[in-house]
C-alpha cells in the first residue's frame, strides 16, 4: 500500500461540527440506495461523487453503489444523518485513468445489469450510455471471483463524455488521455472486493475522508440541498 500526504485541515470539519446540533437543511428526499443505486443512476450518488469531485480537482468522480449505506431524508438533517451514508471513514484519494481505463471500469461496472450489483458506479463529470440488451462482453476470474478484463465484441457502454468544467458542456472521452479521479481509497488503494479500479494509479496524497467531502460540500451548496438533486441528471 502507498503512503499518501495529507492534505487535511489540521482540525477536521466534522471535529468542528457539533454532532448535536441540526448542522444543515435538506429541502428534498434522497433515494434510497439499497437497492436503487446497485443498478442506476440515483440522486443520493450524484451528492456524494459531486461532493468529491467538489473538494478535489478531480476531473471526474466515482463510488460503487455498496460504499453508500443510507438515503438523506426531507428536513432538517444532523451530523449522523449524514453519518449513515458514509459511516465508514474511506479516504478521498486522486488518481489517474486512462479514457480507455475509464471505459472498462464502466464496462464491468454495468455488467451485471439488469441484476443488482454492488459494484454499480455512481459517477461525476461523466455521462454515458447504457444498452444492458447486449450480452455483456467482461471476462470474470471465477476462481478468485475478481473482474479479469473486458473481452472482444460489442460493448454494453457507449457514447463516453467527459464534463469541461470551463464551459459546463460534455465532450466526447480521449481513450488516450489520462484523466484524475476521486474515489475512496477502498477501491483505488485497497482495490475493494472486485478490484474494479485496479488500473488507477494513485497519487501520492489523500484529502479528506467521504464524511468531511459531503459536509464541507453542503456548506458550499449554502447549508441546503437544494433543487438540483430534485432528481437525476441522465449521467
Amino acid at each position: 500500500m502507498k503512503s499518501l500526504t495529507c492534505q487535511r485541515d489540521c482540525k477536521s470539519i466534522s471535529q468542528r461540527v457539533n454532532k448535536s446540533m441540526r448542522v444543515m437543511l435538506l429541502l428534498l428526499v434522497m433515494l434510497c440506495q439499497q437497492p436503487i443505486a446497485n443498478s442506476q443512476e440515483v440522486n443520493i450518488g450524484n451528492f456524494c461523487v459531486n461532493a468529491y469531485r467538489s473538494y478535489t480537482p478531480a476531473d471526474v468522480a466515482m463510488i460503487n453503489a455498496g460504499g453508500i449505506r443510507s438515503e438523506i431524508n426531507i428536513g432538517d438533517v444532523t451530523f449522523n444523518d449524514v453519518l449513515e451514508v458514509h459511516p465508514f471513514g474511506n479516504e478521498i484519494v486522486t488518481a489517474t485513468m486512462t479514457g480507455q481505463q475509464l471505459m472498462d471500469a464502466l464496462e464491468f461496472s454495468v455488467s451485471m445489469l439488469p441484476e443488482m450489483s454492488s459494484d454499480f458506479l455512481q459517477v461525476s463529470g461523466m455521462k454515458f450510455e447504457v444498452d444492458a440488451s447486449i450480452p455483456s462482453p467482461v471476462v470474470f476470474d471465477v476462481d478468485n471471483d475478481l473482474y479479469s478484463h473486458v473481452g472482444d465484441g460489442k460493448r454494453r457502454v457507449s457514447d463516453l463524455q467527459i464534463l469541461d468544467d470551463e464551459t459546463g458542456e460534455y465532450i466526447p472521452v480521449d481513450l488516450s488521455r489520462n484523466y484524475t479521479i476521486a474515489s475512496i481509497d477502498y477501491l483505488v488503494i485497497e482495490l475493494g472486493s472486485s478490484e474494479i479500479l485496479r488500473a488507477a494509479e494513485p497519487q501520492d496524497v489523500y484529502w479528506t475522508n467521504d464524511l468531511e467531502a459531503l459536509i464541507y460540500y453542503i456548506d458550499r451548496l449554502g447549508g441546503k440541498i437544494d433543487s438540483r438533486y430534485e432528481n437525476v441528471e441522465g449521467r
